[in-house]
């Protein structure tokens, strides 16, 4: 998401008199009326924390205007994967400030889409495109297709697209979710023919390791169980050497909190008489603190692992 980035139209041919009676939705001195509560906003999150982009999207707002909006995108992007539901109260409300500025329609989208409300995810990112033009949710809204039991849209949105209106990341994206379309539509030989055509080297890791599980998913339901455990595994050990999640880890809780314990030592008293035993100048025994290394060869490592399950790479390429 990147940081997050309706009321219908008047009619064609016809006038809204209320449009004529009020000034414009940005204007600095416009405050919209609210139907909703406002959701109270999680502890230590403002719109500070937003992209530049957003943030100059809220610019006509008036400053107080703006504040509130931006606080609530703020609150849906923090609360997305942890608390969905009030990540989409947020969402809404931000919809129900300033509707007509994108990043609020993106938001909602992106957050309706992760509950499930696929006809309002498709509205809001619809909505969003045609504001902007942007075509990074493409997948999400191709996705959404398939939520409604519609398979063959995604097929369709795929057809029209254009590769180079993509980042890499996203068209792989793009890419699975086509073949699960094609999966829905029990077109098991298309989806592995889309997939293979994409291989497996030259992605991103993250890329390249869902690409791995969609085959194996595919190769499963062809009944090849035993070639398909086989890429799940390559799949598993692709995202251990290139230091990225598989899917199905348990969350630890106190990642990135630094937990120091002190301990207090009890005095002890050293008798006059007594001479202080001198601790020996042993170094202590070095520690491996190296990290992953992020630039590592993933074309090299998923060729290494193919080989080690018996698989020839130019195969899969």
């Amino acid at each position: 998401m990147n940081n997050f980035k309706g009321r219908r139209p008047a009619r064609r041919g016809g006038q809204d008199k209320r449009r004529q009676q009020q000034p414009g939705k940005h204007s600095r001195g416009y405050d919209r009326p609210r139907k909703m509560k406002e959701p109270e906003l999680p502890e230590g999150v403002t719109g500070r924390i937003l992209s530049g982009p957003v943030l100059q999207q809220l610019s006509p707002l008036s400053r107080e205007h703006r504040e509130v909006v931006s606080n609530h995108l703020a609150a849906a992007g923090t609360l997305i994967d942890s608390d969905p539901e009030t990540a989409y109260q947020h969402a809404r409300y931000a919809v129900e400030s300033a509707g007509r500025i994108a990043a609020t329609r993106e938001a909602l989208g992106l957050v309706a889409y992760r509950l499930g409300k696929y006809e309002e995810a498709l509205r809001e990112l619809r909505t969003h495109k045609r504001i902007t033009g942007a075509t990074e949710n493409g997948p999400v809204i191709a996705d959404a297709e398939r939520g409604r039991e519609k398979p063959q849209k995604a097929l369709d949105m795929f057809a029209e697209a254009k590769q180079s209106d993509f980042d890499p990341q996203t068209w792989i994206e793009f890419v699975l979710v086509v073949a699960g379309a094609h999966m829905d539509l029990d077109n098991l030989p298309a989806a592995k023919a889309l997939i293979e055509a994409q291989g497996f080297t030259g992605h991103a890791p993250g890329s390249a390791v869902r690409l791995l599980s969609m085959y194996a998913d595919i190769l499963r339901a062809q009944g090849d169980t035993e070639t398909g455990d086989k890429y799940e595994q390559l799949a598993r050990r692709t995202a251990q050497r290139t230091n990225v999640l598989f899917g199905d880890e348990t969350p630890d809780p106190n990642e990135g909190i630094q937990i120091i314990t002190i301990e207090e030592e009890p005095e002890e008293e050293i008798a006059e008489d007594e001479p202080a035993t001198a601790e020996p100048d042993t170094p202590p025994e070095p520690r491996d603190t190296s990290a992953p290394d992020p630039n590592v060869d993933v074309e090299d490592e998923v060729d290494e692992i193919l080989a080690e399950a018996g698989i020839d790479p130019e195969t899969v390429r």
